[in-house]
């Protein structure tokens, strides 16, 4: 998306213009999963060259070198590059999906338990479509993608701008889902989108609106698709926040192992970057949604300027108890003033109130995944004792991650992990599996 693309561009320039060689695969876990799931994948990257590690959810490091730019695998047609992300929700199964943006647009599958690839599909059918998120329904991929083609019908579902589906058996393209009708009221924009939650017998899918140059961008809006007929069902317009690209759902059980009747969903919108690396903050901020009998109501908005007066980051992510942590973008020198950290804030959606949790050490753009061990089945059993439930986030200046546990007054940055150390990629994306 146009604002990761920016930040990309700029953060290339603060790294060596060669990636280090890659170490030997290390390989896949036989982790059983349990009330907290099996664990986390991390993506490390210096933007040219990646590696995918997993880790327990307490941090431990489980495969150092999971998969890798440099992996000569059987199966393997496109060696990752250095715009991998990993998808938003909960991966089960037996793979992990990891998602090579722009301009591979390609999904690599890979058997978690071995770590061999399985399948690598191309999902830019004859134009760079820039895939951005997963979900998997039924065994089906739902893959969306932020580009539109300017000149489609040249090729199957080759149009853009939409949710396509990866049917679950063939591991074939089956269906489209059109998302250009949500932009009905902004004429000359596309539609941009970006991260996807599952709830319940819905996808919500988020749009970021830019216009085909990113030169601007109408507001942002949440696209409700019902599963079962593959159809929008309702579009929810951000009215006055631009730049969305952040999006996360509540857990659906509580802390005790019981089920959450109803789950709340934040966005988090960056803002209009108008060509720049700095976007404004007057069209940044955090939203709360929760479910009406009508689909997904605005309850409360944080602005950029409650938070911590930057513009809102990439990721967030929910805890167990009520709090919501996301990053926020720092800024590059512009010759008056200096560089500026970026930040990770949490807020407390009972009371309302925000406070910084931590700052990397001096530049922008570094903080990236953030991620809670929270709970995804009702089993008091299992893993259960073993998870302490914390939260952690990717600092690729420290090349670390940073382990967040919740204390009297909120989160703490307890201490710092090196996942792996071989190579020595920053680590940048989380994602749970």
């Amino acid at each position: 998306m146009v604002t990761r693309a920016a930040v990309l561009l700029l953060a290339t320039r603060l790294v060596a213009c060669t990636g280090p060689e890659a170490p030997p695969t290390t390989g896949g876990v036989d982790v059983v999963a349990g009330a907290f799931g099996r664990g986390l994948a991390l993506v490390m990257s210096d933007y040219q060259s990646t590696n995918v590690a997993l880790i327990d959810c307490n941090g431990n490091t489980l495969s150092g070198s999971f998969l890798s730019s440099g992996a000569a695998l059987p199966g393997v047609s496109a060696p990752l590059s250095g715009d991998v992300v990993l998808p938003g929700e909960l991966q089960e199964g037996t793979e992990l999906a990891l998602i090579d943006r722009y301009p591979a647009a390609v999904i690599t599958l890979v058997d978690v338990r071995t770590g061999d690839v399985t399948r690598q599909l191309d999902v830019g059918t004859g134009f760079r479509a820039n895939p951005q998120d997963l979900v998997t329904i039924d065994g089906d991929l739902w893959i969306s993608r932020y580009e539109t083609n300017a000149e489609p019908g040249k090729l199957p579902f080759d149009a853009g701008g939409d949710l396509i589906v990866v049917n679950r058996t063939s591991r074939e393209l089956e269906a489209r889902i059109d998302l250009s009708a949500a932009m009905s009221d902004a004429p000359g924009f596309w539609p941009r989108p970006g991260r996807l939650v599952r709830d319940g017998g819905r996808v919500q899918a988020l749009l970021a609106a830019y216009d085909p140059s990113f030169q601007n961008a109408a507001d942002s809006r949440l696209v409700e698709i019902d599963i079962a007929s593959r159809e929008v069902v309702r579009t929810h317009r951000l009215e006055g926040l631009a730049g969305c690209g952040a999006l996360a759902i509540e857990p659906a059980f509580e802390e005790d192992g019981s089920s959450r009747p109803s789950r709340r969903v934040v966005v988090g919108c960056s803002g209009r970057f108008q060509g720049t690396s700095a976007p404004a903050l007057e069209a940044s901020g955090v939203v709360l949604l929760e479910p009406t009998e009508e689909g997904l109501g605005e309850v409360r908005r944080w602005s950029a300027s409650e938070l911590t007066s930057r513009p809102v980051g990439f990721d967030m992510t929910f805890d167990a108890g009520g709090k919501v942590l996301v990053t926020a973008m720092g800024r590059l020198a512009d010759g008056v003033v200096g560089d500026r950290p970026d930040a990770l804030v949490e807020i407390d959606l009972a009371s309302g109130t925000t406070r910084v949790v931590l700052e990397t050490t001096s530049r922008p753009f570094e903080l990236g995944g953030v991620r809670c061990a929270t709970r995804v089945g009702a089993d008091a059993g299992g893993d259960g004792a073993a998870c302490r439930g914390d939260c952690f986030v990717a600092d690729g200046e420290a090349g670390v991650l940073w382990r967040l546990v919740r204390g009297a007054v909120g989160y703490v940055a307890l201490e710092t992990i090196e996942v792996e150390d071989a190579i020595g990629l920053p680590p940048r994306w989380l994602g749970r599996f």
